[in-house]
């Protein structure tokens, strides 16, 4: 009886491989994939979801996931379970002062000149609060009497989050982060302790039940393309590699030309696509739709003769057109290299990188017989694989930067350089190995440690990956808050240190809320 029992309670047990098994299977099915060191949350979820399923345990759970395509009842009832929805009314501070400030003004001069409309999708919308602060956002902003149209999507794969967002009511606990006075404005109190959205705002947010994995949107249908700004926060967390590449693919042919995109700062680096560039303000970092032609490779800062940094005067997300080259003389192997080279960081401040390569290149060319002789020329190195990568030229800028580090291997701002390059031509496993090898030759890097954070996090090796940013802050403790970050420019230590603090909430809601 004894060993009956045993044996019975014995097979109840499931192992990490079925575990593992179930997390590919929800992975391919609805996008939402649990790293090895999260199996044990998919494990209580999935037990917590079993009835609602109308199985008896997990192992027959398993069963039926792996012999049919899960049905829309099920996928309704998985989302419910494995989804977070905690969220809030302008959630992201710094996000939402940029779209004020920045992203909103420029759409709206743009749109000015030709249809008068504004068009937002809020991909995983959860209860509302995000696109509904969009709503307020821009009804403050746009002109309505002009005959703007003012058109918001909002989408998320749980119904029962789209139920209550279409209800348009909310606890106190979602305004925490609005004044007393706007909350007054926009919502009314009922008796319940509840309030209800103004109907003119709420009227302005239509929502759809969309699984972002195998949803129909993208360039081919027409009700979901054509946007200004796409926010896809807190999605691509959950999904593998090969999903968020192709995702991003997908919502990129859904953005308008120069449309906007915007993930949380724990996703950033996931984000690779040909023509998005990123754009850093307000101590944040979103997307840009390009062309394709330009790199998102750090820009090197122009200093003053004072060391003060100069503020360039290329507009948010754009580079400045080329011109014919200015006729500066060659004094690489002058009397003045020092001259030289100030007058090309002056070029290049200006967004002028094909004269700036140009330059640089005919003065180092000269020294490629005698590769040693480039040692006393590396920041003219550096500053010509920024101007080349700025113009989209990666694979010139890869062969310079390899040239560098024939001239000067023991050189940590090279090896760092060559890694953020193998990183935009997706080179990951490649930049590891020169961010190991900026580290190796300079232990307080403070650029190497955040950059392998950031890869451990795309790669959902959190542990790994708050260890390397937890190295990050105890070096930037050290410093001053205004201080630049070496091989970061224009990032001062209390923005990276802030930067850092808000992947660490990210993290800690995206994943210990689990």
């Amino acid at each position: 009886m004894k060993d009956s029992m045993r044996t019975e309670k014995k097979s109840t047990i499931v192992s990490e491989d079925l575990l593992a098994e179930l997390s590919c299977r929800l992975s391919s099915q609805i996008g939402i994939f649990f790293p090895p060191d999260q199996l044990h949350v998919l494990e209580k979820k999935l037990g917590l979801a079993l009835h609602d399923l109308g199985f008896k345990d997990l192992h027959e759970l398993a069963e039926s996931f792996f012999q049919r395509e899960l049905s829309p009842r099920q996928i309704e009832v998985l989302a419910k379970h494995l989804t977070i929805g905690e969220t809030y009314f302008f959630r992201d501070k710094q996000l939402f002062s940029m779209l004020r400030e920045e992203i909103f003004p420029e759409i709206i001069r743009r749109r000015r000149l030709g249809e008068k409309r504004i068009r937002v999708w809020s991909a995983a919308c959860a209860t509302g609060e995000e696109p509904y602060s969009i709503a307020i956002l821009l009804n403050e902003m746009v002109p309505r009497h002009e005959g703007w149209a003012i058109e918001i999507i909002a989408s998320d794969i749980n119904p029962a989050f789209l139920k209550k967002a279409k209800e348009a009511r909310y606890k106190s606990w979602s305004f925490r982060s609005m004044s007393k006075e706007v909350v007054e404005r926009y919502f009314h109190q009922e008796g319940n302790g509840e309030f209800a959205l103004a109907p003119s705002i709420a009227s302005l947010v239509e929502f759809h039940q969309v699984n972002l994995i195998g949803g129909a949107y993208g360039p081919l249908n027409p009700f979901f393309s054509g946007f200004d700004l796409i926010l896809c926060n807190n999605v691509l967390i959950y999904f593998s590699k090969e999903q968020v590449d192709a995702t991003i693919k997908r919502l990129v042919g859904s953005l308008a030309d120069e449309g906007w995109f915007s993930v949380s700062a724990v996703e950033v680096p996931f984000v690779s696509h040909t023509h998005l560039a990123s754009v850093s303000s307000h101590q944040i970092t979103v997307f840009r739709k390009t062309d394709g032609k330009r790199s998102a490779l750090p820009p090197v800062p122009l200093k003053n003769k004072k060391g003060a940094e100069v503020k360039r005067e290329v507009p948010l997300g754009k580079s400045r057109p080329s011109r014919e080259p200015a006729a500066l003389p060659c004094k690489c192997e002058a009397n003045d290299p020092k001259e030289f080279y100030e007058s090309c960081r002056s070029l290049y401040n200006q967004g002028l990188y094909t004269e700036v390569a140009l330059q640089l290149a005919n003065a180092l060319k000269v020294h490629l017989k005698a590769i040693n002789s480039l040692k006393s020329h590396l920041k003219e190195l550096r500053l010509l694989i920024h101007a080349l990568a700025n113009q989209g030229k990666l694979r010139e800028a890869l062969e310079w930067c390899q040239i560098a580090l024939q001239a000067e291997k023991m050189d940590p701002e090279i090896h760092y350089l060559h890694a953020t390059l193998l990183q935009e031509m997706k080179e990951e496993e490649k930049a590891m190995l020169a961010l190991r090898s900026a580290l190796y030759l300079n232990p307080n890097m403070i650029a190497a440690h955040f950059s392998i954070g950031l890869i451990q996090l795309k790669n959902k090796e959190i542990s790994s990956g708050k260890r390397q940013l937890k190295n990050a802050i105890r070096l930037l403790q050290k410093m001053s808050g205004d201080e630049l970050v070496p091989g970061m420019e224009n990032v001062m230590a209390k923005e990276l240190i802030a930067t850092i603090d808000r992947l660490e909430k990210e993290i800690a809601h995206l994943y210990e809320s689990r």
